[in-house]
């Protein structure tokens, strides 16, 4: 059996440890926005998709380790683990994963971009190309319409 105060210590580190968890797990939510551009909702979408299982987490976490209350101390704790995390180790993150952002859009988006345009521009001069050829064939009929008029038809017997 361990003392009082010693069950509090440990209480305690563990909290800023499972706060510094989901600190970690927040870096998923924030590397996706790092990525692409959202727009507000999709944003307080995501926040809600992190906040749910992280309070459900929350919760367990007091159940499993806090005896099931709720200790003023150990949310205090998850709140700094959070915190320290984010000042630290986040920041740390964070560069890597715009560093990560900027090769992928070196070394695929751009490329990928590029080779979308491409297509796109081909695929307009093609049908530009095949509008101009329906342009030319049907002014090459009228003209041939206009031709065979002149040469066939009543008129040109009665000339005759």
């Amino acid at each position: 059996m361990t003392p009082e105060w010693l069950w509090g210590v440990l209480l305690f580190s563990r909290s800023v440890l499972f706060g510094a968890g989901l600190g970690l797990y927040y870096e998923v939510f924030r590397f996706l926005r790092i990525l692409f551009t959202h727009p507000t909702w999709l944003v307080a979408a995501e926040d809600l998709l992190f906040l749910l299982p992280a309070s459900l987490a929350h919760i367990f976490f007091h159940y499993a380790f806090g005896e099931g209350e709720t200790r003023w101390f150990a949310v205090l704790g998850v709140i700094l683990g959070f915190l320290l995390y984010l000042a630290s180790v986040g920041k740390i993150v964070q560069k890597a994963l715009r560093g990560v952002r900027r090769m992928l859009k070196k070394r695929v988006w751009d490329p990928l971009r590029a080779r979308l345009t491409a297509r796109r521009e081909k695929r307009a001069q093609k049908k530009q190309m095949s509008a101009e050829k329906r342009r030319h064939k049907k002014k090459n009929k009228n003209r041939l319409r206009h031709k065979n008029k002149k040469t066939t038809g009543p008129e040109t017997e009665r000339n005759i």
